[in-house]
């Protein structure tokens, strides 16, 4: 703690790292953060490249602390609650990235330390879909050639399913009417749609257990000799098992390779964590959105938000992420104007000044969501927490019951 925050941050440093740890062990979780830190540890011993941690894990200055993170909470005004709530009772979730092509190294790691018997891989299931569906059955059925293609174009790609088109298309209802082989597939394939058709590695997790896995879940053996689990994800979950995102991610891979040509080839060293944060002529790369091959700052119309904001600080860099996705998508143009002092910064209220002031009024984060519910309402961030995965996952009940209870406060 004392190398890492200056003298006059140590109470709140320290005020901070005591409530995460009561929480931390009050749930049970101190295993998982000390597994989590001995996977990233080996990465880095292995000269694996591990990325410097992303999502609401980026709230604890414990993973911090512990390196498991490399962004420091206390200076970004992030909240721990929105990582691991005690009011919510929610598995921790940290997502670490490795460079795609060594992400199997660290799972083989994992495994062997704390037993292959223990450690598998997730299984996830591909379903039938209307036209996978009306595919499979019309060769049960004998359907002729030509009817299955007019069937399938009928069928649209995206995930509707085959009871609702039938219901919504005239011409199709009428089609089926005229044929008792018809009739008889679409019966049989509305009781088919939606169940599993073929089976699959989960992209990132692995769960560990301190037991064998055989004892909770069946599982089978998958690539490189690593269990795979029989069951998906939620069911895991159901029977208590923890999982872990271990992500495979490209742009590592291109750091990785880029890192070791120039120390190959030119004789230098580049340290990535010492790089300047507020090099020029980057901002000048950012301001004009030539940002091709720059982890989620690729798509067009990211590239199309810097250019409104012109951002000439990684404060910027950061709003430009946040506001690019539904809701705060409409305020990019709001937020560029008063960044450049071409509108006036207003408040909807004064009280919410010292929340939003570094976003120009505009509400970016989550964050701000729990510091505006608990300066107005007087929630703890635990229940501050609960209002704003309320909104964000639309629960219309939830966000009532929070709201009688902020206006009794």
């Amino acid at each position: 703690m004392n190398r890492v925050y200056r003298e006059e941050m140590h109470d709140q440093a320290y005020k901070r790292l005591n409530h995460e740890l009561e929480v931390i062990q009050s749930m049970s979780f101190s295993d998982y953060f000390l597994i989590v830190k001995d996977m990233v540890d080996y990465a880095k011993r292995e000269h694996i490249f591990v990325g410097p941690g992303r999502g609401s894990a980026a709230g604890s200055i414990v993973a911090y602390l512990l390196g498991i993170i490399e962004v420091d909470p206390l200076k970004y005004g992030l909240l721990f609650e929105r990582f691991l709530n005690p009011e919510r009772q929610n598995m921790p979730d940290i997502d670490i990235d490795f460079s795609d092509y060594r992400r199997d190294e660290v799972i083989r790691y994992v495994s062997k330390k704390y037993g292959e018997d223990r450690v598998a891989q997730i299984m996830t299931f591909g379903t039938f879909q209307a036209r996978s569906t009306i595919r499979e059955l019309s060769k049960v059925f004998e359907i002729d050639r030509d009817q299955v293609a007019y069937l399938l174009k009928q069928l649209p790609n995206h995930s509707t399913s085959l009871k609702e088109l039938v219901k919504r298309d005239s011409s199709l209802q009428e089609t089926i009417k005229n044929s008792s082989l018809l009739k008889e597939m679409f019966k049989a394939a509305i009781l088919v749609e939606g169940l599993p058709r073929h089976y699959s590695t989960h992209a990132a997790g692995i769960v560990i257990s301190n037991e064998p896995l055989t004892n909770y879940v069946p599982v089978t053996l998958g690539q490189d000799l690593v269990m795979l689990t029989q069951y998906p994800m939620q069911q895991l979950e159901a029977v208590g098992l923890l999982k872990m995102d271990l992500l495979g991610l490209r742009n590592l891979t291109l750091l990785e390779r880029m890192v070791k040509q120039v120390e190959e080839n030119e004789g230098k060293t580049i340290n990535l964590k010492g790089l300047s944060l507020n090099d020029e002529l980057t901002y000048n790369l950012l301001k004009k959105g030539m940002t091709t091959g720059v982890f989620q700052l690729e798509s067009n119309g990211m590239k199309q938000a810097l250019r409104a904001i012109k951002p000439n600080q990684l404060e910027d860099i950061v709003a430009v992420n946040a506001l690019f996705r539904p809701g705060p998508m409409q305020f990019i143009e709001t937020f560029a104007k008063r960044k450049h002092q071409q509108e006036t910064v207003s408040y909807i209220h004064d009280d919410l000044k010292n929340v939003l002031k570094d976003t120009y009024g505009v509400l970016v984060y989550q964050e701000q969501i729990m510091q505006a519910v608990h300066q107005f309402a007087g929630f703890s961030y635990g229940q501050a927490d609960l209002l704003r995965r309320a909104i964000s996952k639309k629960n219309r009940d939830a966000i009532q019951e929070m709201k009688e209870k902020f206006f009794r406060r």
